[in-house]
């Protein structure tokens, strides 16, 4: 679909057309023939097996991505490293934070007294999250706190929501 989107949009000028199933009989058995295993529509269309897709795809180079640093990337790095700062105060309070984070399945996940465990994300993630909870297929525009329970119920955290 993407790619048929990123071709429509060389041209000057695109008409689409909705055909209906009456005057498309072939696409209608088509249709049939995939949702239903009917044997008097298996003699009806010849089918054709693609081994190569009619499309190239662009190759993609695969880009090292530093990771950048958050408001957890301390305690992640005292859960997998046991690292700790100089400072003896800054340390003592990561360790505490810590005792309420876990790693699973090379995630960071925050545990809660009475909730599941909240996935911790950062970054572009977040925009994507909030972005998709207040705008998306469910979304109702929600403010403030309203946004951030429904984010927490979802099963995401991140330190300044």
């Amino acid at each position: 679909m993407r790619h048929a989107q990123e071709l429509m949009g060389k041209f000057k000028e695109v008409n689409l057309e909705q055909i209906s199933r009456a005057e498309n009989a072939d696409t209608d058995a088509l249709a049939n023939l995939g949702s239903q295993r009917e044997a008097t529509l298996l003699g009806v269309i010849p089918l054709k097996i693609q081994k190569q897709p009619s499309i190239f795809q662009a190759e993609a180079m695969e880009v090292d991505v530093q990771k950048e640093e958050s408001l957890v990337t301390p305690i992640l790095d005292y859960i997998t490293k046991g690292t700790l700062p100089a400072d003896k105060d800054e340390a003592r309070r990561i360790k505490y934070k810590a005792a309420r984070y876990v790693i699973y399945n090379e995630n960071l996940y925050k545990r809660g007294f009475n909730r599941p465990l909240l996935r911790c994300v950062t970054g572009n993630e977040c925009d994507y999250i909030m972005r998709e909870v207040d705008e998306g297929i469910c979304g109702n525009h929600a403010e403030g706190t309203s946004l951030a329970n429904k984010i927490l119920r979802q099963g995401y955290y991140w330190p300044i929501l």
